[in-house]
């Protein structure tokens, strides 16, 4: 089986990222794998307070690097010194994986008192039977700072409010069993792949093999740094290549399962295998690969605007909310809100789209750093030619561009089926 040397979205083809670090060899990804394997019961063994220890020392060194962290993804996405999208950079990077860090070692802590997690908001049944709990906010500060935000997890239909306990922390509920994880890290947000580690590492208590992503492989040696405890320790190692590397590694018979963070053609590829071969293995039910794979994938994000009489603060501050949502990241991110839904009688739409364009054309335009940006926004454009264009593109730069009045009866258009994954967002 092989990958296939371009990542799609909807009818897309990304091109194959330009990695700035050499690709790992083949002797090197073996050598790599067969330490993890060595170390992968050590790991699984370890008590509880141990890898609270370890957690300390990664959140005093990822700390350290990271203002080199930001310095670097800024530099590589041609950030300017003065852009608020630095803040971007530092919320998305070091904050989000420091953040990921103090939660699982309170979390730890919790699994060593009370054998389970705590869960922070209450255990609810919806409409539909289905069991609910809420788990964020967690903190008086989550309130403050994210006032009005609320998440929860919607269990599988065997979860009950009585044995939902029993479905916590079951790698710390069974008898440690070692295995090698593979995680093909994500290009795009800076702090996907230092979390999809942590996570297989102290949630799933597995050995990771890290393959960076060519887009953003300069910070490998950031991360190096940051998780030298655990490298040095053979519980991770970190590897470099595109879609042949990846690929090599998937099939590699000492690596126990697969996480990718990407599209879902990627997913596909690796599962099934790529092109039309691929596609008949699919409908067929018939995998390709025989171990477990799990992805967080891409997808055609919704924003809903609830209509009713609104202010003109209102208007101007959801305006501004909906913005920072729209540019993060330059429009390349897989939650990032691809149409935007308005009540066609809102007496205020007009008034509301305004306040967005305002808000656009107040917002310095980014690099397109993702690879196939340009082809990806031009097809868009070439679909609905009354897109609208805000500000005055640099080489290598899209201008944040608002697609109207998109209609809602054509569930083929390229803004329903298609992941844009750049500075386009429709309205319907």
């Amino acid at each position: 089986m092989t990958v296939p040397s371009t990542k799609t979205t909807g009818s897309f083809m990304y091109p194959a990222a330009v990695g700035r670090r050499p690709a790992s060899t083949v002797a090197e990804m073996d050598a790599a794998v067969r330490l993890l394997q060595e170390h992968k019961d050590a790991w699984a063994g370890k008590p509880i307070l141990t890898k609270v220890g370890y957690l300390d020392a990664l959140i005093q060194d990822l700390a350290a690097v990271s203002a080199e962290w930001v310095e670097q993804v800024t530099a590589a996405q041609r950030i300017a010194g003065d852009d608020h999208a630095i803040g971007t950079e530092w919320m998305q990077g070091p904050y989000t994986t420091l953040r990921n860090l103090r939660c699982l070692r309170q979390s730890l802590l919790e699994i060593q008192s009370a054998g389970l997690p705590r869960i922070p908001g209450r255990v609810t049944r919806l409409p539909n039977g289905q069991v609910s709990a809420q788990v964020f906010p967690q903190t008086f500060f989550d309130q403050v700072l994210f006032n009005g935000y609320r998440a929860e997890v919607w269990m599988d239909e065997s979860v009950t409010p009585e044995n939902l306990p029993q479905t916590q922390a079951l790698a710390y509920r069974a008898a440690p069993q070692g295995k090698v994880s593979l995680v093909l890290g994500a290009g795009n947000l800076s702090s996907i792949p230092a979390t999809d580690v942590l996570d297989r590492l102290f949630v799933q208590n597995r050995v990771v093999a890290l393959k960076m992503n060519p887009v953003n492989d300069y910070l490998g040696p950031v991360f190096e740094r940051g998780f030298r405890c655990l490298i040095e320790a053979g519980y991770l190692q970190i590897l470099y290549g595109g879609a042949d590397e990846g690929a090599y590694l998937c099939q590699h018979t000492e690596v126990d399962d697969i996480f990718v963070t990407g599209s879902d053609k990627t997913f596909d590829a690796i599962v099934f295998g790529p092109g039309e071969a691929g596609a008949r293995r699919k409908r067929a039910k018939q995998r390709l690969l025989d171990k477990p794979v799990a992805g967080e994938l891409g997808n055609v994000t919704p924003a809903i605007i609830v209509p009713g009489a609104w202010s003109q603060e209102d208007l101007e501050y959801q305006a501004e909310n909906l913005a920072s949502w729209l540019m993060g990241n330059a429009g390349s991110a897989c939650n990032t809100p691809r149409v935007i839904i308005l009540d066609a009688e809102w007496l205020q739409r007009e008034a509301f789209l305004e306040a967005l364009r305002r808000v656009y054309s107040q917002s310095p335009l980014r690099c397109a750093f993702y690879p196939g940006s340009q082809q990806r926004y031009q097809a868009f454009l070439d679909a609905h030619p009354n897109a609208e264009p805000i500000g005055t593109p640099a080489e290598g730069e899209l201008p944040w561009t608002l697609i109207p009045d998109v209609s809602s009866e054509n569930r083929e258009d390229i803004c329903f089926t298609a992941e844009s994954f750049c500075s386009v967002a429709a309205v319907t």
